[in-house]
């Protein structure tokens, strides 16, 4: 989940944003859905990663929210 758009390379809208609930009983909605391109050191060497099924939330109060269950 990231509340950036700058990030995604390519995305599809939802006809109908999804409701997603949180921790506190608060629903959030995602608007959008596709591929981010991130840059990490590994080894002091810059890599580039490709995240698929980003899922893009404007009111989400942090920047991203990452799923390493997910990733692995």
């Amino acid at each position: 989940m990231t509340s950036q758009k700058k990030g995604f390379i390519n995305y599809f809208l939802f006809i109908t944003p999804i409701s997603i609930g949180l921790g506190n009983n608060s629903i959030i909605k995602a608007v959008r859905s596709g591929l981010v391109r991130i840059l990490i050191t590994v080894d002091r060497t810059l890599r580039l990663f490709e995240l698929w099924d980003i899922v893009y939330i404007p009111d989400i109060r942090t920047n991203n929210l990452l799923s390493v269950t997910y990733i692995v």
